[in-house]
This record gives C-alpha cells, sequence and structure tokens, in this order.
C-alpha cells in the first residue's frame, strides 16, 4: 500500500493534471465589425489565410483587469498586457464569404488555448484589428488602421481539466485607433517642430 501511494505521488509529478482550455472565438449569431459598424470584416475572400486576413489576438488582460489601449509596434500591447493566442478572420469557418467574414473558431485541443499560467479570476479579451498582421508569425500588429476589444472573459475553471468558453456574446467593432510607436511619435513631433520653424523662419525674412 505504501509503495502504491509512491507511485501515484510520483505519477502527479511526472503528469501534472493539465489546466483547463480556453475556447475562443465568435458564436453563429455574432461578428465583430469594420470601424463603420455594420461591415464584418474580411476574410479577403478568396485567400482568407493569416497572411491576408484581418488580424485577430486573445489577450491576458494583466493584474488591473482592464484592456489597455494598443499601440502599432509588436505584439501591440501596452502596461501589463499579454498576448497569449492569435488567429485570423475565417479561421476554422466556412469557405463562403457570407459565414465566414467577421467569424472565427478557435476550440478544441488543436486550437483551444491550453491554459496552464492564468488561475480563475483572471481577465481576458478578444482584440481584433481591421487589417492583417505585419508579420503573423511573429504576431506582428497593423501600423495602421483600426482595432477593437470584446467584452472581458473570466477564467473560471483552471487546473480542473474543463473549459473556459470565452465566445462572444455582443458584437464588435474596430473603432479605436492604436498609438503610434514611441519613435515615429517623436520623428513626428520633431518634424512638426522643424516645418513650424521653418515657417517662421520665412516671415521673419520677408
Amino acid at each position: 500500500m505504501k509503495n502504491f501511494f509512491l507511485m501515484v505521488g510520483l505519477w502527479a509529478l511526472v503528469f501534472p493534471a493539465p489546466a483547463n482550455e480556453i475556447d475562443w472565438g465568435t458564436s453563429a449569431s455574432r461578428r465583430i465589425y469594420d470601424n463603420d459598424g455594420f461591415t464584418a470584416l474580411s476574410t479577403n475572400l478568396v485567400t482568407k489565410t493569416s497572411n491576408t486576413a484581418c488580424f485577430v489576438q486573445l489577450v491576458y488582460a494583466g493584474l488591473n483587469g482592464v484592456a489597455d489601449t494598443a499601440n502599432r509596434t509588436g505584439t501591440g500591447t501596452m502596461t501589463d498586457d499579454v498576448v497569449v493566442a492569435t488567429t485570423y478572420i475565417g479561421k476554422n469557418m466556412p469557405t463562403s464569404q457570407a459565414s465566414s467574414a467577421g467569424r472565427f473558431n478557435m476550440s478544441g485541443i488543436s486550437y483551444g488555448y491550453d491554459n496552464t499560467t492564468y488561475t480563475d479570476g483572471s481577465k481576458f479579451f478578444i482584440r481584433a484589428w481591421d487589417l492583417s498582421a505585419t508579420d503573423f508569425i511573429a504576431g506582428t500588429v497593423p501600423t495602421e488602421g483600426y482595432y477593437g476589444n470584446s467584452q472581458l472573459f473570466t477564467v473560471s475553471k483552471y487546473s480542473i481539466n474543463q473549459i473556459d468558453q470565452f465566445v462572444l456574446t455582443s458584437d464588435f467593432s474596430t473603432t479605436l485607433q492604436a498609438i503610434p510607436e514611441p519613435g515615429a511619435l517623436m520623428a513626428g513631433l520633431a518634424g512638426l517642430g522643424l516645418l513650424i520653424g521653418y515657417r517662421r523662419y520665412k516671415r521673419f525674412y520677408r
């Protein structure tokens, strides 16, 4: 009996109980829209691949539990937000544009997010962009266009080997503009300063 409990303990150490899976996506009746509020995000019709379809991220909202503002560099996250998974509009959807526009489905062992880190109470949200990723493999966000955030979702089944369903219960649109990266912002301000200085110079020496 003693050996039995010893073996059980060793088994638990070698093969720890898996944490929960997070399935995320849009429901059959919900979509993500462009900044006009009624045009569903495009899968780019024919190809519908990660290189051409609109970019989507699953984001941990950090300790503050808030979806912070995005920027136009790297993964786009600021402060304590963390991107944990990415996909694109049309992923795992029917091939018809009418069925796949504005929608995606990341569920099951192959596509769901295997949550081994974020415990019960952790907040997540889905962030969608109205353009494709600059580099999908690296998770680099578009440098132009708009983005939008879903409602917040809460982990409730961590370490129980069950599934959290982060499925949209309401539509949202990509109506927000990301902040330019600091380098680009500084360059823009410097250029504006030079332009103002040049105009003052011309006015003074007329």
